[in-house]
């Protein structure tokens, strides 16, 4: 748990490295950063791209970075935009048709104090949010991944995240999944099962979850990683 919001994942990548990665980390007393990447491609060529992206994507305390810059004036340190952070690295990552190292991903940032998350979306899968008491629902427009073409902005979504909401960052690994028919697991599917799973702990729902993918595909050998990360407030005022 950190600042009220309690995290937990799914992480089985399809190969003895990765290329999604999520993170999550305190930006000051009131702000949590956290994120959900998929960078195009499998094996070493992807992960490396996940570590350099897992560096640039980290909060220092020393100097300058990506989600957090250092400013003149109290209180000396100013928190990047989720859409900032997205186009900075859209920048960065700028490459030649050959490499194509591209990567879709979410950045969001929670504010403890106002309940609120803010977040930029860039050609990954639509977060699920559950709101308590309400109905599942998806959130987000899309976006152009990271790394494929100049000049993009990128926006945000604002919304509330009260004590009992859920989110779910997840890559596509889970919604293609295929079954023995050549059935994709899909996220109508999966926010089904989060709607009907929704009284269950956040740590024993994605022990159930991990198990129906298990089951779905039939068995251990998914053809993407398959990974997801989740978040409740827990208490939040």
């Amino acid at each position: 748990t950190l600042s009220g919001i309690k995290f937990e994942w799914i992480f089985l990548p399809c190969t003895f490295v990765a290329g999604d990665i999520f993170n999550f980390f305190n930006l000051d007393e009131h702000h949590v950063g956290f994120y959900h990447l998929d960078v195009a491609g499998h094996g070493i060529p992807a992960a490396m791209v996940s570590v350099t992206l897992n560096k640039l994507l980290s909060p220092t305390v020393s100097h300058d970075s990506l989600v957090k810059h250092q400013i003149p004036t109290f209180p000396h340190y100013e928190i990047s935009s989720p859409a900032e952070v997205v186009q900075k690295l859209n920048q960065l990552f700028q490459t030649d048709d050959e490499a194509m190292q591209y990567f879709t991903m979410v950045y969001g940032i929670i504010d403890t104090k106002n309940c609120k998350i803010k977040i930029s979306q860039a050609g990954h899968p639509s977060p699920i949010i559950l709101k308590h008491g309400s109905d599942v629902s998806l959130i987000g427009t899309g976006g152009f991944p990271v790394g494929m073409f100049p000049n993009i902005e990128y926006e945000e979504q604002e919304f509330d995240f009260q004590q009992g909401d859920r989110l779910f960052l997840y890559s596509d690994g889970i919604t293609e999944a295929i079954d023995q028919n050549n059935e994709q697991f899909s996220a109508k599917r999966l926010m089904k099962f989060l709607d009907e799973c929704r009284e269950l702990p956040l740590k024993g729902l994605m022990k159930k979850l991990e198990g129906t993918l298990r089951q779905w595909k039939g068995n251990d050998e998914f053809e993407d990683d398959i990974t997801l990360l989740a978040m409740e407030g827990v208490s939040l005022k």
